[in-house]
């Protein structure tokens, strides 16, 4: 469970944008593995689709906007909560690189 909060914690604060898209595409390195995964607000939700680089393992996330985080992470089922300023600040790194979607919100768990 640690792993996968690391790894959205990460994504904030080493996204980097690779390039510009509907989906923006972001990298980074964190305990000698690459994660490469893009990230879509679409209303309120965040999605985050990617895999590690070395072994291919994918991840799906979608984190809500009370920090509620659902998904996959290399087929296991994760759900847990992130700290609400951490998701905030997710949002802003996605706008601030243009990556806004207006769909409508998948189904409710």
């Amino acid at each position: 469970m640690l792993r996968y909060k690391l790894l959205l914690l990460a994504c904030l604060v080493a996204a980097k944008p690779a390039v510009a898209s509907e989906s923006k595409s972001f990298s980074f390195a964190d305990d000698g593995k690459h994660y490469d995964y893009t990230a879509e607000l679409r209303g309120d939700v965040i999605q985050l689709h990617g895999a590690i680089r070395e072994n291919g393992e994918r991840f799906s996330l979608r984190v809500e906007r009370t920090g509620w985080v659902a998904g996959e992470f290399g087929g296991v089922p994760v759900s847990y909560f992130v700290d609400r300023r951490a998701r905030d600040e997710l949002v802003a790194a996605i706008q601030d690189a243009g990556v806004t979607a207006f769909a409508e919100s998948a189904p409710a768990r």
